[in-house]
């Protein structure tokens, strides 16, 4: 497989560069924001559902596959424990205990990462029931909003951390088992490599530019000496390459040039690729390097190199997935990457041409893609997730062009997607808080289409009278079905989570 790789690229990754004004905020965000809705009419069907959930917010714990797998790895962990207590002077016993703690940090970390939209639904639960003071006086609706700000961005943020805080000590302890092997055994690499990549597991908090570079010295210390001891260790290539990817990702934010590490990466990446461009990983890898210079540069403003960024990142994805049709995590990949060469072309980026109608062929690619792939796995919560930020994000697109019966089409869709959540996790706090994010955003559309179907100025004509009727109608049954999710979520707020973790006793 033989790419042209952009040359034009590599000059780009050196030199200082401002940062574009009007950029910075946008950051692109990874172009593609896991923001998620559900629908008005399945919403109103379930409304009796929602009345008589128990109260109870353990769904909030229990809607992704890695709760599955931490409870697996906490068996694992305990198990360790128990092996490495046995046999205190067994050097493989503690080593894969320290294994098993990388893996349960590692999990403990992906679980931190599923954050849900407690504030947003929240800021549209409080907006509601301003704007409905008035009309809707008797619902006492503000003081219903008011008892759930306790429990929205804050409860949200104590969760995320309290994942993040087990996992740092998850990997403190394995690099403590670490440090003592390799204390015992100085010389043994696999135990040098399986420190330095723990190091880069974890980070310094908000410090500074050289401080992250001194955090992460040790990491880069110990595998610049394992790849000049084996520098045909493709191994040992790529967590030198991932150590540099982790440095620039933390001081990317922190400066207006680009990070020097970004280009120490994809020189790494390039070198393994071109010495086989048949390795599946060695392809994806690479791929993953230019989706994150592409952002990177496009926040500098330097379109141009984004631009040709993305494009090696979704040529990459394109050959993966023509070489394995059946492969659905690299049909899974191909599809964000279809998403990323949108919000490259989408003409609100950045200057340049309009490119509408390119735009919204890649949009409509990655959502035959998912939808392919939700056929395939229907379980599968991550994907089905990806399809409803797929309609969500047509639905920001045409709304941003004032398209607002198109945007309507796309929220609806993403509705229906995410009823099929909704059903499975009835007592969900983030399913039910998804709700009311994505319900007033519903009402918001339809407002516009009343506003431009309302009677003219002159002679007080409709120009679209049954828009203007439904329209106000749909708005009238969204305010009592987002009625009824608030007061379940004001019913939940007395469950508090408990946590459910037994290995953590062992820390």
């Amino acid at each position: 497989m033989r790419k042209a790789i952009h040359q034009s690229l590599l000059g780009a990754l050196k030199g200082q560069f401002r940062l574009s004004r009007g950029h910075i905020a946008f950051a692109f965000g990874k172009w593609q924001k896991r923001i998620f809705t559900t629908t008005v009419v399945v919403g109103l069907l379930m409304t009796g559902t929602l009345a008589v959930a128990h109260p109870s917010n353990l769904g909030d714990n229990q809607v992704f596959q890695t709760n599955n797998d931490l409870e697996r790895t906490t068996a694992e962990v305990n198990s360790a424990y128990t092996s490495a207590e046995k046999h205190p002077g067994s050097t493989d016993a503690q080593y894969a205990l320290a294994v098993a703690l990388d893996r349960m940090g590692d999990l403990k970390t992906l679980r931190a990462r599923h954050k849900f939209p407690y504030s947003e639904g929240y800021g549209a639960a409080l907006e509601l029931a301003r704007n409905n003071r008035k009309s809707h006086p008797r619902t006492d609706l503000m003081g219903k909003v008011e008892r759930l700000e306790a429990t929205a961005a804050p409860d949200s943020e104590k969760t995320l951390w309290e994942f993040r805080d087990t996992a740092r000590r998850y990997y403190g302890r394995a690099r403590v088992l670490y440090q003592r092997l390799i204390a015992l055994q100085p010389n043994n690499n696999k135990w040098q490599r399986a420190l330095a990549v723990n190091y880069t597991k974890t980070n310094p908090g908000h410090v500074g530019i050289e401080e992250v570079r001194a955090y992460y010295q040790p990491a880069l210390t110990i595998l610049l000496r394992l790849v000049k001891l084996e520098p045909g260790n493709d191994e040992f290539q790529r967590d030198l390459a991932m150590a540099y990817e982790t440095i620039a990702d933390q001081v990317n934010s922190m400066t207006g040039s680009l990070p020097a590490e970004y280009d120490d990466a994809l020189a790494i990446r390039m070198k393994l690729f071109r010495r086989n461009e048949e390795n599946p990983l060695f392809v994806r890898e690479l791929a993953v390097t230019f989706g994150k210079l592409g952002e990177a540069l496009a926040i500098r403003g330097k379109w141009e190199a984004a631009r040709d960024a993305v494009t090696d990142e979704f040529g990459l994805y394109q050959d993966l997935a023509a070489r394995d049709p059946a492969n659905m995590e690299w049909q899974h990949d191909l599809a964000a990457a279809h998403m990323d060469f949108a919000a490259i072309k989408d003409d609100n980026n950045g200057p340049g041409k309009k490119l509408e109608g390119e735009v919204l062929a890649h949009y409509a690619q990655a959502l035959k893609i998912r939808i392919n792939l939700i056929q395939m796995d229907p379980r599968n919560t991550e994907w089905q997730m990806d399809l409803v930020a797929s309609h969500e994000t047509m639905a920001r697109f045409y709304n941003n062009r004032a398209l607002n019966e198109k945007a309507l089409d796309s929220y609806i869709d993403a509705q229906r997607q995410m009823s099929q959540l909704a059903q499975r996790y009835p007592n969900d706090r983030g399913w039910l808080f998804y709700q009311l994010y994505f319900y007033f955003s519903i009402g918001y559309e339809n407002r516009q289409i009343q506003r431009w179907a309302a009677p003219l100025s002159q002679g007080g004509k409709f120009p679209e009278p049954e828009k203007f009727k439904a329209a106000a109608v749909t708005q009238e049954k969204i305010f009592k079905t987002m009625v009824g999710i608030i007061d379940t979520l004001v019913r939940m707020t007395d469950a508090p989570m408990k946590p459910n973790d037994p290995a953590f006793g062992n820390l």
